[in-house]
C-alpha cells in the first residue's frame, strides 16, 4: 500500500469534493478525459 494512502481519510475526500483548495484542483485536457472514459467503459463492460 502507498504510504500516503494511510494519511487520507474519508473526511479529507469529502472536503476536497465539497470545497476544494487551490492545491486540490487538477485540470485534465479533454483528449485525456475522452481516452480514459473509453478505457473505463471497456473495463466495466468486461467486468459484467
Amino acid at each position: 500500500m502507498c504510504p500516503h494512502m494511510k494519511k487520507t481519510h474519508l473526511e479529507d475526500i469529502l472536503q476536497a469534493l465539497r470545497n476544494p483548495e487551490d492545491g486540490q484542483i487538477i485540470e485534465i485536457d479533454q483528449n485525456t478525459i475522452d481516452r480514459a472514459s473509453k478505457s473505463l467503459d471497456e473495463m466495466f463492460r468486461l467486468a459484467e
